[in-house]
């Protein structure tokens, strides 16, 4: 026996089968994935400190530190993109003169401009392929601890008597422009107002004093991506040009690239997987 469908329920069907991929189009089309990320996965020691390795703009005389980076995944449009930050600065003194002195939580303004670029096939800049500027809040760096030990870098701060800055992030999304992010790119970040109060983060984290052995020891990052990988893994780009060493880097830059995490989602034409 044959059933037949009144034409009523033909119809009704036929919307709700469309409905359907609608909705599984949109889900698609919104959905966003990490396509970069070298950001340190320090663990919080002493007092909730953390830290990272960290290039200056001024002690380098850059006015933009960046990386070549190679995105995973198959998401292009730009959604968020966030860096490490490391900040010296104090609410009140300077922390290499041990004069440090800083009211717990708060904060300072700063400005801070994120450029992309293409990618040529000697790995050098290309095209801009679009830039954000964005102000956040970041810590000042907590007050000196008196009780920690001199370094040629002041005495530290926090129980673990850390003498670098303190981690901060700033995070650049609600892109004005929509850009569209090749396999490969050169990511830049630059400030209106360069100094050695605010570095940009490299991979790899330190400092906390060990008392029994009376020095500093790391805190290893991951030192590589955790997504995405690095193509010159041995250089910096500063004011544009890959650089292989600079500030302390004598051997190159392995293991201590610029920190960046950037999440993507389809762009135009993209098919899904």
């Amino acid at each position: 026996m044959r059933l037949r469908m009144p034409r009523g329920a033909v119809g009704v069907a036929a919307i709700l089968l469309a409905t359907g991929f609608m909705a599984l189009s949109a889900g698609a089309a919104s959905a966003l994935e990490v396509i970069y990320d070298n950001q340190n996965t320090v663990p919080t020691v002493g007092a909730g400190t953390e830290d990272t390795f960290s290039e200056a703009f001024v002690a380098t005389g850059s006015t933009s530190i960046g990386g070549l980076v190679e995105f995973a995944g198959t998401e292009r449009k730009l959604t968020s993109l966030t860096a490490e930050l490391d900040s010296f600065r104090c609410q009140q003194g300077v922390y290499f003169e041990n004069t440090c002195n800083t009211r717990p939580g708060k904060k300072f303004t700063y400005t801070m401009t994120v450029k992309i670029y293409a990618v040529t096939g000697t790995f050098e800049r290309g095209a801009l392929l679009g830039e954000q500027t964005t102000t956040a809040k970041l810590p000042y760096r907590p007050s000196t601890n008196a009780s920690c030990p001199s370094t040629g870098e002041g005495k530290g701060f926090g129980s673990n008597c850390d003498v670098g800055g303190v981690l901060a992030h700033m995070k650049f999304k609600n892109f004005t422009q929509h850009i569209l992010l090749p396999n490969q790119a050169i990511i830049e970040l630059t400030t209106p107002t360069p100094d050695d109060d605010v570095n940009v983060g490299l991979e790899g984290a330190y400092k906390e004093y060990n008392v029994a052995t009376e020095e500093y020891v790391g805190v290893p990052g991951s030192g590589a991506p955790e997504v995405g990988s690095e193509p010159l893994p041995n250089e910096v780009f500063l004011n544009g040009i890959a650089s292989s060493s600079f500030e302390g880097f004598p051997s190159g830059f392995a293991g201590y690239q610029p920190v960046f995490k950037v999440i993507a989602k389809p762009g135009p034409g993209h098919r899904g997987m």
